[in-house]
């Protein structure tokens, strides 16, 4: 994202630190204060679908806004999308396996998660450099649609085994 900024806006580390911090305190807001509220009425099923929705949104907008300011609702959606989807994905992939084996899968769900933070930037890099600013909106948008769909099919909550 920060070189998208800087490409697409000519945003300074300065404010693209803003935008960073502005997507932590919502994160932390969400998280500490309404996810288990939201959670609790809505449920996990229903808030994953939401939050991809949201993640979709962001990289929709991401592609074609042309204004910084506008930069600061991509990261809501952003913000909101991924405070959701990524705690419910970690309980659903921890509940699917036996008590026994929650740390192994925790931890093999850790090590992609690190992987993914070193794939992504790379790929995004290439795509920023290579092509329009506005292609990582697209191609994000694509991978994210693939997510939602399997999202979709697994709409059942996993069941815990023992």
């Amino acid at each position: 994202m920060p070189l998208f900024a800087n490409l697409k806006f000519n945003l300074k580390s300065d404010i693209i630190g803003f935008g960073l911090t502005y997507v932590g305190f919502i994160n932390i807001l969400l998280r500490a204060v309404f996810f288990g509220k939201i959670i609790n009425r809505f449920g996990e099923n229903k808030m994953k679908i939401v939050g991809l929705f949201s993640l979709l949104t962001a990289f929709i907008l991401l592609t074609f806004i042309n204004n910084s300011w506008l930069l600061l609702l991509v990261l809501t959606f952003f913000a909101f999308g991924g405070s959701f989807v990524r705690p419910i994905l970690t309980a659903n992939i921890s509940r699917s396996v036996s008590h026994q084996q929650q740390g192994t899968i925790l931890g093999v769900t850790s090590s992609l998660q690190s992987l993914s933070q070193i794939i992504g930037p790379i790929l995004g890099g290439f795509i920023l450099t290579n092509f329009s600013p506005n292609s990582l909106g697209v191609v994000s948008f694509f991978i994210l649609l693939f997510a939602l769909i399997l999202a979709f099919k697994n709409q059942k909550s996993p069941s815990q085994v023992s």
